[in-house]
């Protein structure tokens, strides 16, 4: 959401097999935009030759040649979402791979990016699929979650798992050449391959986990990739540090696949740049009709949930209580996500009280001193 311009910009992958024989395959990066993040137009920007026309909403494609289409092009794009001193002057910072390795680049439209602000952050590396760069303002670094995939041997099924692992790489410049030491700090476990044992194929390997920080938390969109079969969903995964990520008890679907025969019924790729809309979050995912290893169609779509709505507790209708743990008050206001409407539709109310370290309630701030609320806010 461009709040200056009060329109949505969508950046996307796109991908095109230009030879059959031999194979070859491009990337490119296309823009849309909205003004109510429901429907979208793709302007026709005639920046760079795609399927051999001009006529297209192409805004990023190797600068080096706008008229013929190359072996890798740019792809896995991601926008940072990052401190305006960290941008260079420019209102938009695009993370991109391409032949060459790790690219950043700028922008202040989200449509004309500089090719003089093109800045290498890893030569020679490519993750294939996106990844993200956040920036940790408690450590004062950048944390950058990828999939190592040229790090680790590939050369047969037996360790195609080494490549399916979230690697995680810090830094405290953002503009410069990173080192690539990656470090594995989310791998499939016993209970991820549990399927496997019993015949089934399992959430094997991890596709990738595109990640933001909000609220001193790291919030990954984690894709559980089944191999055999091809099939890709969404599952939250959260971090207090960046490096120990956990996932829900019983490892729900944050986003799952759509039944037999929808257009994201294959493989679902969610985003966790979320956009709030008054007490609701969107997130856009990307999905497709068909698993990884069978010809797709492809498409974007949109969930919705309550704003930070990710988990929630829920009381008996005769009510019940939450205590939070012991807190320093950082002075300022304490919110809660409350829904008060009942299992059976009738209204209920929620109340406060603050209590000491020995439970004893100041005076002026037990339940009797709390004004009821009720509603969904």
């Amino acid at each position: 959401w461009d709040d200056d311009a009060k329109v949505y910009r969508m950046l996307y992958q796109d991908f095109w097999y230009y030879s059959k024989d031999p194979v070859k395959y491009t990337y490119a990066i296309a823009y849309a935009e909205s003004k109510d993040g429901i429907k979208w137009d793709t302007p026709n920007l005639g920046f760079y030759k795609w399927k051999n026309s001009r006529q297209n909403n192409i805004c990023w494609q190797v600068p080096s040649d706008r008229d013929a289409p190359v072996t890798t092009g740019a792809y896995s794009q991601y926008l940072l979402t990052i401190p305006k001193e960290h941008r260079r002057g420019y209102k938009f910072v695009m993370y991109y791979v391409s032949s060459t390795g790790v690219h950043l680049v700028g922008s202040n439209d989200c449509i004309h990016w500089d090719e003089k602000s093109i800045t290498q952050i890893g030569k020679d590396f490519h993750p294939d699929t996106h990844a993200s760069i956040v920036w940790d303002p408690d450590r004062n670094k950048f944390v950058w979650f990828t999939r190592a995939t040229d790090r680790y041997s590939d050369s047969d099924n037996l360790t195609r798992g080494a490549t399916r692992r979230v690697a995680r790489l810090e830094n405290t410049k953002l503009w410069a050449d990173w080192p690539l030491q990656t470090q594995n700090i989310f791998i499939p476990d016993t209970e991820d391959a549990a399927n496997r044992s019993k015949g089934v194929d399992g959430h094997n390997f991890f596709y990738g986990m595109p990640t933001r920080y909000h609220a001193g938390i790291y919030w990954g969109c984690l894709w559980p990739y089944r191999l055999k079969a091809g099939l890709i969903e969404t599952h939250l995964a959260i971090s207090r540090n960046g490096r120990v990520f956990e996932r829900l008890p019983g490892r729900p679907t944050l986003i799952g696949r759509g039944p037999v025969g929808a257009w994201d019924a294959g493989m679902i790729f969610g985003s966790p740049d979320w956009i709030e809309v008054g007490d609701q979050w969107r997130i856009y995912y990307g999905g497709s009709d068909s698993p990884h290893s069978l010809v797709r169609t492809p498409g974007i779509g949109l969930v919705t949930i309550r704003k930070e709505g990710f988990v929630s507790l829920r009381g008996p209708n005769h009510g019940g209580v939450v205590c939070t743990r012991r807190m320093i008050w950082p002075g300022g206001n304490l919110h809660v996500n409350c829904y008060t409407t009942l299992l059976d539709a009738k209204p209920g109310e929620l109340k406060v009280r603050i209590v000491d370290a020995a439970r004893k309630v100041p005076p002026g701030f037990d339940y009797a001193d709390s004004i009821p609320f009720k509603g969904d806010k």
